[in-house]
């Protein structure tokens, strides 16, 4: 380290100090930045050294709230806007007050590991939307580095639960009306709670369904079947229209997702008692099931499903295949005497 006298070092702005050629500031973070050089008048070293400040006063909530604020988080679908939303309270508890330059790959493990002793998923999710605005951030010059690089997800079991028919039928008979509706028309169109929550008479074509699938923005009409007429003619046995939502309330105003999870999870509870079955599967896994039971080829259920991509298919197709078996003659056959 360069000497100077106590003069000088009392003029030099907190943890600013003389290195070789450069004089370089030691955040309380840790690490060191250069300024300028030794040679340059006190005024730029006090004026470099205000810009950098400013700089490194910028937290980890700043960001979200530019993110949160962007026309990229903007286009996202509502339902994943809300989740982000209820999400970014358990990030910006741990990582909030820091500066986004003074996080390290390190950081992010450890808080990865923590998480993971709750919930692997919880944590995956929670790395997503880090992840997500760190690289927002680093695209646009707010911060230096993107931390999230390098650092794994936990690995997430793909889920293989099928629903069978029995299955289907005991949650089906000990449901309330909204959500026997609800769990035909997820079974049938094979489609996700929230586009079915959203769904208005208006949606109900000629030709079929029209439903705008809110993950990948697929539009597509599902075409009518006796089946799927009648859970529609369910649904008109339902509160008196005050909306035009095809899922009503008793008070005729929309359902809403919170709802449909208590009356899906009575519904398993009391099949499970009734019909002594275990109802370990989701409401989401009906979509799987619908995916499952479409008969006809990969190609064929993935028109079916709307997914983009074959590997998501057979992520919902969870039927254990019937394959035949090697049609050889019995090796117990005698032989004959020649």
């Amino acid at each position: 380290m360069k000497e100077c006298s106590n003069k000088s070092k009392r003029k030099l702005p907190s943890r600013v100090y003389a290195h070789g050629r450069k004089y370089r500031w030691h955040p309380k973070a840790g690490g060191s930045i250069a300024i300028c050089s030794v040679d340059a008048p006190l005024s730029l070293v006090w004026l470099e050294y205000e810009k950098l400040l400013n700089i490194h006063k910028r937290n980890i909530t700043e960001l979200f709230h530019e993110y949160f604020d962007s026309l990229q988080f903007k286009a996202l679908a509502p339902s994943t806007q809300r989740s982000n939303l209820a999400r970014v309270s358990t990030l910006i508890k741990v990582f909030g007050n820091m500066n986004p330059d003074a996080i390290l790959p390190k950081h992010i493990r450890a808080f990865m590991d923590k998480r993971g002793e709750h919930s692997t998923s919880a944590a995956n999710n929670d790395f997503s939307l880090l992840s997500k605005v760190m690289q927002w951030s680093y695209e646009r010059g707010k911060i230096d580095k993107n931390p999230c690089r390098g650092v794994r997800k936990f690995s997430a079991k793909q889920r293989d639960r099928y629903i069978t028919d029995e299955e289907y039928i005991a949650v089906y008979q000990c449901a309330n009306t909204i959500t026997k509706v609800a769990m035909e028309l997820a079974y049938l169109c094979a489609a996700r709670k929230g586009d079915i929550l959203k769904l208005e008479y208006s949606h109900l074509l000629e030709g079929g369904i029209f439903i705008t699938q809110s993950k990948t923005g697929k539009k597509q009409i599902k075409m009518w079947s006796p089946r799927l007429r009648e859970a529609i003619a369910l649904s008109e046995t339902l509160a008196e229209k005050q909306t035009n939502f095809v899922l009503r309330r008793p008070n005729g105003q929309k359902v809403h997702d919170r709802s449909l999870q208590d009356y899906w999870q009575a519904a398993k509870k009391k099949a499970a008692l009734e019909y002594d079955i275990n109802t370990d599967f989701t409401f989401h896994d009906l979509k799987a099931k619908g995916i499952s039971d479409y008969e006809g080829t990969m190609a064929d259920k993935q028109r079916f499903s709307g997914h983009k991509e074959f590997a998501q298919v057979n992520t919902y197709d969870r039927k254990v295949d019937m394959v035949p078996p090697l049609n050889l003659k019995s090796i117990n056959q005698p032989k004959s005497n020649q």
